[in-house]
This record gives C-alpha cells, sequence and structure tokens, in this order.
C-alpha cells in the first residue's frame, strides 16, 4: 500500500497518478519566494511585511516519466492532489510541465521533477 500519492490532473487529460509502490517519490512543499520578508530597523527590531501567502511543490521521483506526465496541458491550471499518511490535499495550481534526468554519467539514475505553484 502507498503511503504516499500524487495526483497531477489538467482538466483535459487523464490524470497522472504517482505513487511511491512503484517508484521513490518525494514531495517538497516550500513558500514561493517573493511572498515576504522580514524587515530589520536601525535599532535591529523587526516587523514580517507579507506581500502575498502562496505555497510551492516540487514533486520528484526516481523512475521514468510516468504516462500521461509528458501530455499534461500547462496552458492551463491543474489540480493537485496529495494524499500521505491518511490526509488528502488539494490545491490548484499552474505550472510549466515535467522534466526528467537522466544520470548517464554517474549513477545511471533516471529521475523526474515537476514543480507547482499556488494559484
Amino acid at each position: 500500500m502507498a503511503t504516499c500519492r500524487v495526483t497531477i490532473d489538467d482538466g483535459v487529460n487523464l490524470p497522472v497518478v504517482l505513487d511511491d509502490d512503484v517508484m521513490t517519490l518525494d514531495v517538497a512543499d516550500s513558500r514561493l519566494q517573493g511572498g515576504g520578508a522580514i524587515l530589520r530597523f536601525l535599532n535591529g527590531n523587526s516587523a514580517t511585511q507579507e506581500r502575498f501567502h502562496k505555497r510551492q511543490w516540487t514533486v520528484t521521483g526516481t523512475a521514468w516519466y510516468k504516462p500521461g506526465l509528458k501530455d499534461l496541458q500547462t496552458s492551463g491550471t491543474f489540480t493537485l492532489t496529495i494524499e500521505a499518511g491518511g490526509d488528502t490535499d488539494v490545491y490548484t495550481c499552474r505550472s510549466l510541465g515535467a522534466s526528467e534526468d537522466w544520470g548517464v554519467r554517474g549513477s545511471g539514475q533516471v529521475g523526474f521533477s515537476m514543480t507547482l505553484e499556488q494559484e
């Protein structure tokens, strides 16, 4: 049974389901850069300045492209569903698509990554 499952749906093609039963799957969640900063004043005090609060997810796997990953339409929005540890989170995102790395000089591993930014 998968402990982590990621579904990426572009609303046009069949959803792409990635799970860690088949590959080493990792999802990194971070704050989108440019959303805020901690400002320091001349006396050393600080204040948080926030322009927006958006998230960014990077989905990586050590396997060949999953069928359908290359076919996702990047002109619209994606529905990103992350199921892990019994919880399910759903987000609306944008992405420029997935990329694939072939480690032909070193490890010989093939991997892919896809970065999605919250709408």
